[in-house]
């Protein structure tokens, strides 16, 4: 009970012992001191109810502020929820390269590869649920674009002249020339001279080709590595319309002549890193840079380069 409240109590009861007193006094034919009314006590009882009353009020005033304070907050926290979504709920949308084991490819609708392992470390942790979409190099911007994606792993490089929305590196890669062994000697290197050479789209393969400038060199673009391996080895080819070379990364052509023995691969020297890419100014990159810089060299990481022959 609040302090008007024990006051009011106190009053009433006091008033109620005066009037009590004088009206024994008045039947017993004491000595008349005050003369109280019934008018007066009827006043006097009012006041007393009123102020018993209003310790009441402000009791159940206090508890009623702090219930619609509750219910206030409780009313921001939805408002908060709703814009931003809850940790279990954050979603990553990968876009996965195909054709490129042992770093990333789709098998049976499933991702596999030393890339997606490694972004599932270096999510550890962290509430975030990994959705995989299949991506042919040509279809990289427009998903990025439309936000169909978020990032994209499968053999992505960091070039000399890098664009925005690339994540640090984290493994080093040469640039490869693969070929069928039947049209060299084991003395001879390969010529590109006079050659249809083929590139995926938009790669750093294809940008280092045609900056080199190889005379009567003709270059041929594909989506992924899987069409260049197929139209390398087909048994009918048209001249001039058929590749006789393509350029990859050399963990890609390391495991392409493992599966094919008939193709032979030579490195051109020409160093590049592998990255992750990355929508430009998205906040997913600073996350991921920063993970890359804490777990690159780590047992784990090193464990899942022996686990996919990335010595």
């Amino acid at each position: 009970m609040g302090k008007c409240g024990k006051t009011g109590l106190l009053f009433y009861f006091g008033i109620v012992g005066l009037l009590a007193n004088g009206a024994a006094a008045e039947n017993s034919g004491a000595p008349k001191g005050i003369i109280i009314t019934e008018n007066q006590i009827a006043v006097l009882r009012a006041i007393a109810d009123f102020l018993f009353s209003t310790g009441r009020d402000t009791g159940d005033l206090e508890a009623t502020n702090a219930k619609k304070l509750s219910e206030q907050q409780g009313k921001q926290e939805k408002v908060i929820q709703g814009v931003l979504p809850a940790e279990s709920e954050k979603n990553l949308k990968v876009g996965v390269l195909r054709g490129n084991l042992p770093l990333a490819d789709m098998r049976d609708g499933k991702p596999v590869g030393f890339e997606i392992d490694w972004l599932k470390l270096l999510l550890e942790g962290e509430a975030v649920t990994l959705e995989f979409t299949s991506l042919d190099a040509a279809g990289v911007g427009k998903a990025m674009e439309a936000g169909t994606v978020d990032v994209v792993v499968g053999g992505c490089v960091k070039s000399q002249n890098d664009l925005p929305g690339r994540s640090e590196s984290y493994l080093n890669a040469d640039i490869v020339a693969v070929f069928e062994k039947k049209f060299t000697k084991n003395s001879q290197k390969f010529s590109f001279s006079g050659k249809s050479i083929g590139a995926i789209d938009g790669s750093s393969e294809e940008t280092f080709m045609r900056n080199a400038g190889v005379a009567d060199a003709k270059i041929i673009t594909f989506p992924s590595n899987d069409a260049m391996v197929a139209d390398l080895l087909k048994e009918s080819k048209n001249p001039g319309e058929s590749i006789d070379v393509f350029l990859t990364n050399s963990h890609v052509a390391r495991d392409m002549v493992a599966r094919y023995p008939e193709l032979k691969s030579q490195s051109l020297g020409e160093k590049r890193e592998v990255v992750i890419q990355t929508q430009k100014g998205s906040p997913w990159r600073e996350a991921l840079d920063r993970r890359i810089k804490e777990s690159v060299g780590s047992q784990k990481f090193l464990e899942l380069k022996r686990r996919w022959n990335l010595e």
